[in-house]
């Protein structure tokens, strides 16, 4: 042991001294009294932020969610929930109340902060507006603002969790303007009172990150309703994350795609690919989005240590058995009130039709589907137009085998559109199939399903030659880049540009711009005298088809044959020199896609008999004519037999390729039956047979020639001798 004495600290000239050992227990008493002490401690509990997106009036999950988040709290860990968007629509449950029942359960969920997604705008925005008050949650939205920049909503949010402070931010996708619909942002002159910052769209959501930094944010998470497949590329979250800084973690919605993160994960041609997202610093930013219909929900944690730490678990809600049972009974009450509402049978089905693939992927986005066909003609039987349009966006779930009841149509189209028939040229309906197509192979809401009309997708086309506003509509079609639809018929002929159509759909996108369709709201309206979309699907299935979807009609999953993706060079001519005799020609082609040249050969010309081969002459005065296609001018020699005849005399020429009339007196001269004429050009010659009959002597006489005419001589003998005869025996038979 120390026990020699150590001085420690001198004052006022006393010298202080402490046995080291007790220097050494006073020490150690005072760290144990500091750490008992309230200070912040880095290596804490995680805090979990549950989330979902695009649950689309998926309820069914919302009890087992509300259950696990219950199982958290009563572990004493910390939660949040929030929602990334289209929430109150997808249904007829969200339909039916223009989602007020979707907000009660959310309310009752204890939801936090939520961002509205395009589908939030469907019932419009004062529906919209009178939802967010009804909520009990805070809307966030960094960007969606009134046309003068004034906010709706806060952009952001703080919320203080276990000592700490994490910022949420809300972002929502400027494609809300065409993917709802457009008119609903706009006054009754046309103008729009609302704007999603689109021209400013980094700059407005770095400011509202900077903005919660200020606040005291320790961990910034974005909440986002902007997707990736099949989003405008400068809108996307990717995008996003690249143009700003600030962000840990993104919450993501609209492209109902699973990511459970750090990246965003995405099926390429049967592989699962991976993509890691950069903010302007170089940072990663955590990316996550749980898919649709609520089938997963995800929970972030954040832990500080004491940096930022954020991981993920995706909950499938399929793995989950306990439920909130006063979550389950409104879930309940909500789906009995729908079916009284909606349930009525109309009929059968003998065949699934497809908007989405078994695993849930949408179909109807990207390729043609027999519910796109089913859609298209039943709104093509009703108005009796031309064609049907329909977007993709428009159809929302699948038609089961078996009974089918009001709510299963309705819930195919749940808006509620309108239905009617505008005048539109053929150059505007191959803008519009253009547009639609603008996104392929991605998914996207304004791919067009068709009725009356065929068409094909070239995929060597691999640029959209579409140009669009800033808000996503359409403005033009580049014509100095090629097209991607092409073979465009109309009633199985090519559809003219020029002439006018009558084209039945929604006005969603007929009148009102939907998924930017922008190139028919001039078009003169026709009819707007018809049921909503949802009940025309009704009456044709109850009056066309008799009650009875059929697999004869509607057996092929992948439609029955209207939209049609090739994948090839496209060429037009653009020189042709035409052979000749002497050489041959071809034709120079241009690829319209990538500029590839390519030549066809054309042969050189074989000398042929145009008239007169084999021809007859029957011993008259006129001329036996042959026209071959040869130039006149390359004549050399004629011949018949091989013998050379003599121009001018036995043969004349004229023009019209050339023209050779053998004469008359050299005709008469040829035995009767079958001769061989040769016509000599310079490059080449060509030979016929032709038969002589008769030759003529004299005007108007005809004598026997050749074999036959000895034949003939003969004959004529015979028949005086006959004659001189007869003339004999009636004399002597007289005299006797």
């Amino acid at each position: 042991m120390l026990s020699y004495s150590y001085q420690i600290f001198q004052r006022g000239g006393i010298i202080m001294k402490y046995n080291l050992k007790k220097y050494l227990s006073l020490m150690t008493a005072f760290f144990l009294v500091l750490l008992l002490l309230p200070i912040r401690v880095w290596a804490s509990t995680p805090i979990s932020i549950l989330y979902t997106n695009d649950v689309h009036c998926g309820l069914e999950g919302y009890s087992k969610l509300a259950a696990y988040r219950q199982s958290l709290t009563d572990a004493g860990i910390s939660t949040v929930l929030v929602d990334a968007g289209d929430h109150v629509q997808g249904e007829l449950i969200g339909t039916m109340d223009q989602g007020e029942s979707i907000i009660d359960i959310m309310n009752q969920m204890n939801y936090d902060y939520a961002v509205p997604g395009n589908h939030e705008f469907d019932y419009k925005v004062p529906q919209f507006l009178s939802l967010m008050n009804r909520a009990t949650f805070k809307y966030l939205s960094a960007n969606f603002k009134h046309a003068d920049g004034t906010d709706i909503m806060d952009a952001y949010a703080i919320k203080e969790i276990d000592g700490h402070k994490i910022g949420f931010v809300g972002i929502c996708t400027p494609e809300s303007y065409t993917k709802s619909t457009p008119v609903y942002f706009q006054d009754a002159s046309g103008n729009y009172v609302y704007t999603f910052s689109e021209d400013t769209f980094y700059a407005t959501i770095q400011a509202a990150v900077d903005a919660a930094k200020a606040a005291g944010a320790e961990a910034i998470v974005a909440i986002g309703h902007t997707g990736m497949d099949g989003s405008t590329e400068e809108w996307t979250t990717k995008a996003i994350i690249e143009n700003t800084n600030g962000i840990d973690a993104y919450i993501d919605g609209h492209s109902h795609e699973v990511s459970a993160g750090p990246d965003y994960t995405h099926m390429e041609n049967g592989v699962l690919q991976h993509y890691s997202f950069f903010n302007k610093d170089g940072k990663q930013v955590f990316y996550t989005q749980t898919g649709t219909k609520l089938k997963n929900f995800g929970e972030l944690k954040i832990e500080f240590t004491p940096t930022v730490q954020v991981t993920s678990v995706m909950h499938s809600v399929a793995d989950l058995t306990d439920k909130d049972s006063t979550i389950e009974a409104l879930i309940t009450n909500a789906r009995q009130r729908e079916t009284a509402f909606f349930g009525t049978e109309i009929g059968t089905s003998e065949v699934k039709l497809f908007a989405k693939d078994d695993d849930g992927t949408w179909l109807v986005r990207h390729q043609e589907t027999n519910l796109g066909d089913y859609n298209a003609d039943a709104y093509l039987w009703r108005t009796g137009a031309d064609i049907a349009l329909m977007n993709a966006g428009g159809v929302r779930t699948n038609v089961n085998v078996g009974t089918v009841t009001k709510k299963d149509l309705i819930s195919v189209n749940p808006w509620m559109n309108q239905v009617g028939v505008i005048e539109a040229t053929g150059q505007t309906i191959l803008d519009a199939l253009e547009h639609g197509a603008r996104f392929y192979p991605n998914n996207n809401g304004g791919y067009l399903q068709v009725a009356g009309l065929t068409y094909e997708i070239n995929t060597k086309v691999t640029t959209s030659p579409v140009v669009e506003d800033s808000k996503g509509s359409f403005l033009s079609v580049d014509p100095t880049k090629p097209r991607r639809v092409q073979n465009v018929l109309v009633c199985g002929e090519p559809i003219d540009p020029n002439r006018t159509y009558r084209v039945a759909g929604t006005f969603y996108i007929l009148q009102y711009s939907g998924d930017g369709m922008s190139m028919f709201k001039n078009c003169p309206v026709i009819s707007g005298d018809y049921p909503s979309d949802a009940e025309v699907l009704i009456e044709y299935m109850t009056q066309k088809l008799n009650g009875v979807i059929s697999a004869e009609a509607y057996g092929n999953k992948d439609g029955n044959g209207r939209i049609k993706v090739v994948d090839e060079n496209r060429f037009v001519e653009v020189e042709r020199v035409e052979p000749t005799h002497s050489a041959p020609g071809y034709i120079k082609y241009v690829c319209e896609i990538d500029g590839t040249e390519k030549y066809e050969e054309l042969p050189k010309l074989e000398y042929a008999f145009l008239e007169g081969e084999n021809g007859e002459w029957a011993g008259t005065n006129d001329v036996l004519k042959f026209r071959i296609n040869g130039d006149e001018t390359d004549l050399q020699n004629v011949l018949v037999d091989g013998i050379l005849l003599n121009r001018g005399t036995q043969y004349t020429v004229r023009h019209g390729s050339t023209i050779i009339e053998l004469t008359p007196s050299y005709l008469q001269t040829l035995s009767v039956g079958s001769h061989t004429m040769t016509v000599v050009y310079i490059n080449g010659s060509v030979s016929t047979t032709f038969s002589v009959r008769r030759a003529v002597v004299g005007s108007g006489r005809t004598v026997a020639t050749s074999d036959n005419s000895r034949v003939q001589m003969w004959s004529i003998a015979c028949m005086i001798a006959l004659m001189s005869l007869l003339v004999s025996a009636y004399y002597r038979i007289k005299k006797a």
